[in-house]
């Protein structure tokens, strides 16, 4: 059975007046099959009922509503999408397509007051991308390749080795999940090639080169092992103060191209000091999906990485760092700056980097000015890597301290300055954050296409006041991380919101009326010859923004010994007097398999922060799926699910530790809204709650519990110390929904060891078996 909470708010007014009823100040659209939720707001009646009707081609989950949301699904079939640059309403869109369907809603109570939607329904073409697109790695070590395909509802893959030199590669957990675990037995060059389900002439493939060297014991940093042996045919650049590349600025970076290697190495014999560079690097190369351009650390005999410290660091007089605009802003950075402006998608930034410890870059570190004319002391917003533009780029293995994020990614239109299908995997981020800012973060990721895997995320710098992940990224995997909160001031593990300065690719309304309209404010860039000439289709935005609906986190270990805010933010944060407007996040989150531990702890630790309620227009509301995950504490503190005044949470065989609790929201409640001001709810006796703005909102029906559920309460089921399950979880995880059937939490993360394996018995919960 399944425990289903709503924290649902049905705007009536308190007295029986003249009936009214009105529509979502939406701005949708679909893909053929996609499925969007629609409601209306009646006044004037404590009636709460809602006759439906839809024509062009969709259907509706029920005929009648009584307060609740419907749901519409699309066609099988679309139309290609044109936009228009007017502000859009919900009876005109920013979209058009010759398949659209108009959702009509009337009040039960007087049936001659109506309202109604538009969605058109769009036709994009399938969009598929594996990632990373190159990896190396040793004997019997494992690669987790992601799948990104857009453009339909049925995301699903189906993976081959299509080049297996010897048979010596398998695949760990099948072919047909929409990620695959590869590791091969000898060395060779592999390839592995997805095939969409939907479309089979759609491929894409990953390069994976396995070395002659065998997987050592795990590294004692909690880093993931890197070979950083050249294999990719280019040149190779072997960096070290008695090497041909004494230090990082003999390297010519703006002369690297697809293949180059640059070995960076600790050449310490002592194991006490390893090789410090002393120099930052703006790199603007890109490499192929076959021949990236990596930057790898070669470690002395004892595994101790290269250090590049941001401490009064130079860089190469030739680097280009925005003309100082990004020049305070990180050690190692990706920038194309011939290519920022540029309509068209670059597809061949292609970059790793890997096996470096990278360090010191916050305000409290001063670097040396490009012009060599002094010092100048790093923003507190610099990261340790920071990506200002990049596609397919692999981050991994590297341990990287103080500085203020560990890694960045900027992601903002036109398309030569986004970033997409970027992969963060197995490093250690440490000391991260500023004092008091709460928009510096351990990782702040905006990617299309993000994977964060196999990490060890460790204490924020003292009153650090950032997330520990930060992601504004179009559909999300972060999966089998583990990401610790012991420092008092440290804000949520995983903070999910809307896209910001690539906005106008996902949303409609960012891209028909702000983009191409010449609306109001926007972070979106234009091209060189403006938005005419960016040859983006809104059919392509509709594919991005179905995919801004789904959300995959699981397999993590959350450990909080001192953070007081929630584990898991979900909705927007981009709050503006008149509301976040439309790109507030409106799909599911599905949350699975994971494991959570609150330490030495008194009072409540929320679990999910749902956006509350705004007042603005915000025309879809966040959901979440929490499935065979664990919540324990160690001592008297207590859970609560949400606290949000909107809230949706579908809780399906968890385990808790007993003392949890339910939201519960009566009239003395607090509505926070758009401002500072806090007012009460007005709700009369039916259980119906209206803010002081009037916008409508959801509450549950005056429903104080839940029903029934399969919900296991009882003490700690797990080691303090490894995080390894109690027998007693054995044989109780729930099947999962069919929406991530083909996305087991197949793989495993102890961070006790530092050690990555494959999942043995999928049927415990949470994150270890």
């Amino acid at each position: 059975m399944r425990l289903r909470f709503l924290v649902l708010l049905v705007c009536t007014a308190s007295a029986v007046g003249q009936v009214s009823i009105a529509m979502q100040p939406a701005d949708l659209a679909m893909i053929p099959g996609s499925k969007r939720q629609v409601y209306a707001d009646v006044e004037g009646t404590q009636t709460l009922g809602i006759r439906w009707s839809v024509t062009g081609g969709c259907t509706l989950e029920k005929q009648v509503t009584q307060g609740e949301p419907q749901m519409v699904t699309a066609p099988a079939h679309g139309a290609a999408c044109t936009n228009v640059t007017t502000d859009p309403t919900p009876e005109s869109p920013s979209f058009r397509s010759a398949v659209s369907c108009v959702v009509k809603a009337a009040s039960v109570a007087d049936e001659t007051k109506t309202a109604l939607i538009v969605i058109p329904v769009c036709a994009p073409k399938i969009m598929l991308s594996t990632f990373p697109a190159t990896t190396v790695l040793y004997q019997k070590q494992y690669a987790v390749i992601q799948s990104d395909l857009r453009g339909s509802v049925n995301t699903g893959v189906t993976w081959e080795i299509t080049t297996n030199p010897g048979k010596a590669g398998t695949l760990t957990g099948g072919s047909g999940n929409r990620h695959a675990v590869f590791s091969a037995t000898a060395a060779g060059t592999y390839v592995l090639t997805a095939t969409s389900l939907e479309e089979s002439a759609k491929k894409a493939s990953t390069t994976i080169v396995v070395t002659e060297h065998a997987l050592p014991a795990p590294n004692a940093d909690h880093t993931e092992a890197v070979d950083c042996t050249a294999v990719g045919g280019g040149k190779t650049y072997e960096v070290g103060p008695q090497r041909a590349y004494v230090n990082l600025d003999a390297v010519p970076w703006n002369g690297l191209i697809g293949g180059d290697t640059v070995r960076i190495h600790n050449d310490d014999t002592t194991g006490a000091s390893p090789t410090i560079y002393r120099q930052r690097i703006s790199l603007p190369a890109s490499g192929t999906a076959t021949r990236p351009i990596r930057i790898c650390g070669v470690t002395d005999e004892r595994g101790n990485k290269p250090i590049v410290d941001g401490a009064n660091a130079t860089s190469r007089r030739d680097a280009n760092w925005a003309n100082g605009y990004i020049e305070d802003l990180g050690i190692i950075t990706l920038y194309d700056a011939m290519h920022k402006l540029d309509a068209i998608a670059d597809g061949e930034h292609n970059i790793i980097i890997e096996g470096l410890h990278i360090r010191n870059a916050n305000s409290g570190f001063s670097f040396v000015k490009q012009s060599n004319s002094g010092f100048k002391s790093y923003d507190d917003f610099a990261a340790c890597v920071r990506v200002q533009t990049g596609r397919n780029v692999l981050i991994r293995g590297n341990e990287m301290d103080h500085c203020g994020h560990g890694v960045f990614s900027n992601a903002q239109t036109p398309q030569g300055n986004m970033v997409a299908d970027l992969t963060v995997e197995g490093n250690y981020i440490h000391d991260w954050g500023a004092v008091g800012k709460e928009g510096i973060h351990g990782a702040y990721l905006q990617s299309i296409g993000l994977q964060v895997q196999f990490n060890y995320f460790g204490a924020s710098r003292q009153g650090a006041t950032g997330n520990v992940i930060k992601t504004r990224s179009v559909m999300n995997f972060l999966r089998w991380n583990y990401v610790s909160q012991p420092v008092a001031t440290t804000s949520r593990a995983f903070d999910m919101v809307e896209p910001q300065a690539f906005g106008c690719y996902v949303i409609p309304y960012e891209f028909s009326f702000v983009y191409h309209g010449g609306g109001h404010g926007s972070d979106c860039l234009s091209p060189g010859k403006g938005p005419e000439m960016d040859p983006t289709k809104p059919d392509e935005v509709a594919a991005n923004l179905e995919a801004y609906h789904f959300d995959y986190v699981y397999g993590n270990i959350m450990d909080d010994s001192g953070s007081s805010s929630s584990f898991v933010h979900y909705g927007y944060d981009q709050q503006v007097p008149a509301g976040p407007g439309n790109d507030r996040r409106g799909g599911m989150l599905f949350y699975w398999k994971n494991t959570h531990l609150l330490r030495l702890r008194t009072g409540t630790k929320m679990i999910f922060d749902m956006a509350s309620p705004d007042q603005g227009h915000s025309g879809e509301f966040p959901n979440i799926t929490s499935l065979n995950n664990v919540f324990a504490t160690t001592g008297p503190g207590d859970f609560r699910w949400t606290g949000a005044l909107w809230a949706s949470v579908l809780v399906d065989t968890n385990w808790i530790n007993a003392g949890y609790s339910l939201p519960y929201r009566n009239s003395a409640d607090v509505y926070q809204g758009g401002t500072s001001k806090a007012e009460l709810l007005s709700c009369d006796v039916y259980g119906q709650c209206k803010p002081g703005n009037g916008h409508m909102l959801w509450m549950r029906k005056h429903i104080a519990g839940t029903a029934a559920a399969t919900l296991y309460v009882g003490p700690r089921p797990f080691s303090l110390e490894t995080f390894a399950p109690d027998h007693k979880m054995h044989g109780l995880a729930a099947s999962q929904p069919h929406e991530i059937q083909d996305q087991p939490s197949n793989m495993e993360y102890f961070p006790a060891t530092n050690t990555i394996a494959s999942v043995q018995d999928e049927t415990f919960l949470g994150a270890l078996d």
